[in-house]
């Protein structure tokens, strides 16, 4: 289900703000009147709850103020958001894990974006890719070749292989030249002189909820004879 942020969350943040307010008030009337300990325990504890409020509320007013929200981390995927007639809507990219706690973010290719990327974030990808640097330094950020080396038929009908494992290879390399690539992960035989073949973004982790396989391609192939001398 969609999320929506509207004029609902912007009464509840006033509001929050000021019964806050009110009681810290209290709180400084409490101290003034002799009774420190009372106003002291009053306003620590307003002021502990307004703090973890509005941490909690940052994604969401962030959204409201600026109309996006760099991003958060949901598994091995970065969520960038905006806000769109009081509608969030998401756009996903991989994030590669480079140890003790550090991820970089990869960006599809010029061409892989416009295929992949939702409507409203195809002609945007420069702007996005601004934005993402509020939280990514920009040597944490890799901007991806094509998914696939091979010419594809832009013509051709993607074909769904049911037999085929598209989760990608499940033996992983050595821990210590864990890599990210675009391998081949199905191959469908139509004819003797045509074959699909589907590529992905593969990145294999030790932890496999941390794992990614995503940018799936569907490419075609067709062999002719060649006369030979």
């Amino acid at each position: 289900m969609n999320e929506r942020i509207g004029a609902s969350f912007r009464i509840q943040v006033l509001a929050i703000l000021l019964s806050g307010a009110l009681v810290i008030a209290s709180a400084l009337l409490l101290i003034l009147r002799g009774e420190w300990l009372d106003g002291l325990l009053l306003g620590g504890a307003a002021s502990m709850l307004l703090q973890w409020y509005w941490r909690t509320t940052a994604r969401r007013r962030a959204l409201i103020r600026h109309g996006f929200h760099a991003g958060r981390r949901v598994g091995a995927q970065w969520a960038y958001e905006e806000l769109h007639d009081g509608l969030v809507v998401t756009l996903e990219l991989p994030l590669e894990y480079v140890g003790r706690g550090g991820y970089d973010i990869h960006i599809p290719s010029e061409h892989d974006w416009q295929v992949n990327m939702p409507p409203w974030a195809r002609a945007r990808r420069a702007e996005i890719v601004e934005r993402l640097q509020q939280v990514f330094k920009r040597s944490q950020i890799h901007f991806d070749a094509d998914a696939a080396n091979a010419p594809v038929d832009a013509n051709a009908a993607p074909v769904v292989n049911t037999n085929a494992n598209t989760a990608g290879p499940t033996t992983l390399p050595d821990e210590k030249s864990l890599v990210s690539y675009n391998p081949i992960v199905s191959l469908n035989w139509q004819a003797d002189e045509l074959l699909y073949f589907q590529t992905a973004y593969i990145r294999r982790m030790k932890n496999e909820g941390d794992s990614v396989t995503s940018f799936q391609r569907w490419h075609r192939l067709v062999f002719s004879p060649q006369a030979t001398k």
